[in-house]
Formats: C-alpha cells, structure tokens, sequence
C-alpha cells in the first residue's frame, strides 16, 4: 500500500481509516490513522456519532485521500466501529485503486478541503 502511495499519490494527505488496521506502513507522506498509534485521530472516530463528524475530522486535517475497507460483499462483514467510515467512503469518495480488500480512494466532497491542522 505504501509503495503504491508513494509512488502514485506522494502529495497526497492520507487518513488510514480502517478501525485498529495498519497505519501509514511505508508511506512517506502525511497521514492519520484509526488506530491507537494516532490517539487524537482514533479517539475522535470513535468518538463519531454521524458520518457528518468523520467528514469533520478528514477537514481538520485537510485529507485529500482515505484507505477505507473495500465496498465489497467478499471482504467481511460491516463492523459497527467501522460503520460511519464506511458510510463516509459510500458517500464522499471515489475509489482509485484497490489491494486486496483495502481500497485507496479519493475524497471527493467539496467541503473537504481546508486548513490543515497538525
């Protein structure tokens, strides 16, 4: 994932969105991530009550891309922590390229971009 990242997106601002998965392995570049490695950016999903509050903190910290589970009936069940996240990508993405059942996609939604906080 990271190769890809770094090669095809190396400007890219990353939110690892996959509840307690992998982080930013490899890549380079700016990114978050929804496990305990990032407790600012996991406390907050967790914390999510609507898919409105993912979309908030992908703003605060000016994310252009996210790796998101893949919409895929193949790729296991809707975990209820991973649920607002999935809807985010459902709604407010457009997948780019995907390895295995890990999908990097675009954040498309126009309120998206902003003033990047660290």
């Amino acid at each position: 994932m990271g190769r890809y990242l770094n090669a095809a997106l190396p400007k890219a601002r990353v939110g690892f969105f996959v509840v307690n998965g992998p982080g930013a392995s490899d890549f380079v570049g700016y990114s978050r991530a929804a496990n305990w490695h990032d407790v600012a950016t996991y406390g907050r999903l967790l914390q999510a009550t609507s898919a409105e509050d993912v979309a908030v903190i992908a703003r605060r910290y000016a994310l252009t891309h996210v790796v998101v589970p893949a919409a895929d009936a193949n790729c296991g069940p809707d975990l209820d922590e991973q649920r607002l996240i999935n809807a985010i990508r459902d709604q407010r993405t457009k997948e780019i390229w995907r390895l295995g059942c890990q999908s990097v996609a675009e954040i498309v939604d126009a309120a998206s971009s902003g003033a990047a906080t660290r």
